[in-house]
């Protein structure tokens, strides 16, 4: 080739095809990226599988959960339906005791729609929380139900001369409603109710009491007012309530006496049924 300006020059053709081996190489390369990005979707698939947000996992057992009686049993159904379709999802349900007593059974995993027994503590204000963990094709999710007993305190003792009784339902926070009658001397007969707002075992509660006493042909008005405490003894099986007085008075109209007695202890005993 030959100009006016420049001689000598040289055509030289670069191929734009590929070798077999840089070819392969660059297969090689491609799938692997192909399965990074296939990989990192799979990763947020199965992390959200994994996350409960597939399932609604229910816990219903055939009394309670709370007021329970102690030392029985309480079957509870285990479900799980898919959030999407509310369809059921089957799989296996594994349930453990994750807090309190007694016990829960089977401890091996039970197909769905399935059932297992919770056995509730023997003591009266006994408490326990379960846990089931669901494993399904269309996820994995987990449902706490708490437990808590709560049947009966049985009142049945000697204030100032008088004689109470009375029974507390579900556990001794509330009120507590009990009957006094007896004599409290001199010939006098009295019959009221003692009335206890009763706070969490070892917390200061109060009490009032009115009732109706008659001696010597003569009827009088019987008022009382203080604080109270329970406190729990025994393993749970026995208490105590302690009542201090504040205020008392007894009056028929046209005779007014006040004054406040000493302070007086309640034996208390589990009652151990359901009321």
């Amino acid at each position: 080739f030959k100009s006016d300006h420049y001689t000598d020059f040289r055509l030289v053709r670069r191929s734009t095809n590929l070798s077999d081996a840089d070819a392969k190489l660059g297969n090689v390369a491609l799938m692997m990226l192909i399965n990074e990005q296939a990989n990192d979707v799979l990763r947020k698939v199965e992390a959200f599988w994994r996350s409960g947000a597939c399932l609604d996992v229910k816990l219903r057992p055939d009394q309670g959960p709370g007021g329970l009686a102690p030392g029985i049993d309480v079957n509870v159904q285990v479900d799980a339906t898919a959030r999407t379709d509310k369809r059921p999802t089957g799989g296996t349900a594994t349930v453990a005791l994750i807090a309190g007593g007694a016990s829960v059974a089977p401890r091996n995993p039970v197909a769905l729609p399935g059932k297992v027994v919770y056995a509730s503590p023997t003591i009266n204000d006994g408490s326990g929380t379960i846990e089931a963990k669901v494993l399904s094709r269309r996820g994995v999710g987990s449902a706490i139900l708490s437990f808590s007993n709560g049947a009966s305190w049985q009142v049945d003792g000697t204030w100032n001369g008088l004689h109470v009784t009375g029974v507390k339902c579900g556990g001794a926070a509330g009120t507590w409603e009990l009957r006094v009658s007896g004599s409290p001397g001199g010939g006098a007969t009295l019959e009221g109710r003692l009335t206890l707002d009763m706070r969490p075992p070892g917390a200061v509660g109060v009490y009032t009491f009115a009732g109706t006493s008659a001696n010597g042909g003569m009827t009088f008005t019987n008022t009382a007012s203080g604080d109270v405490i329970f406190d729990v003894s025994g393993g749970g099986e026995t208490a105590t309530l302690t009542l201090t007085p504040e205020k008392g008075n007894v009056s028929n109209g046209k005779l007014s006496r006040s004054g406040v007695a000493g302070v007086a202890t309640l034996p208390v005993y589990a009652a151990n049924e359901a009321c």
